[in-house]
């Protein structure tokens, strides 16, 4: 959905509108400030987390729901550009 850009992360992207790098372990912060809470059912414009040891490493942006219930999610790789991908895809 965007071209690479190395100015950037995924954590910015969604926390920050793309205007620089945020850090996994500043996401449980962000999250506690703005009172976000966690849904075992996506709907688009939900965010989508993904941990591995309790540090957030990747973040994106749900944009639609399956017919089977898998979230449909935008998000940033890294210096790449932004995908829409299934959740387990990234």
């Amino acid at each position: 959905t965007a071209p690479a850009d190395g100015g950037y992360n995924c954590h910015g992207w969604v926390f920050a509108e793309g205007r620089g790098w945020v850090r996994g372990e500043d996401v449980p912060a962000i999250l506690e400030d703005h009172r976000y809470q966690k849904t075992e059912r996506p709907e688009p414009g939900d965010l989508a987390l993904y941990c591995s040891g309790g540090v957030v490493t990747h973040s994106g942006i749900v944009r639609g729901v399956a017919d089977d219930g898998s979230a449909l999610v935008e998000s940033k790789w890294g210096v790449l550009g932004r995908y829409i991908h299934r959740a387990g895809q990234h």
